[in-house]
């Protein structure tokens, strides 16, 4: 897991600006795409290491607070930054898709 978040860091600081500590803080603390991957690679260490409710809470309070939908069992490699987390919550679902809307009968 750590040295997944290294790779993550190193990533993220391709493209700041700010020195070392600042933007990590930064990101830490503001930028939701870099929030959800610290958050997924916390919960998907505790699911493999087997702490059975913890990794799904992880997950869901991510799901909370950055609107970003990541699995505990997700693999994701190191590395990756995400630049735009938060989703629009108006996007077509494939089941809302599907059905048609009265103004088309």
């Amino acid at each position: 897991m750590l040295d997944n978040l290294r790779q993550d860091t190193r990533r993220l600081r391709l493209i700041k600006s700010k020195p070392f500590p600042w933007y990590v803080l930064e990101s830490l603390l503001f930028e939701t795409g870099y929030q959800a991957v610290v958050l997924h690679r916390l919960a998907a260490w505790c699911k493999r290491h087997r702490l059975p409710v913890l990794g799904p809470a992880i997950a869901r309070c991510n799901q909370f607070l950055t609107g970003v939908e990541i699995g505990p069992g997700a693999q994701i490699g190191p590395g990756l930054v995400s630049s735009t987390a938060r989703a629009s919550s108006s996007a077509a679902s494939p089941a809302s898709a599907a059905t048609p809307s009265s103004s088309t009968r």
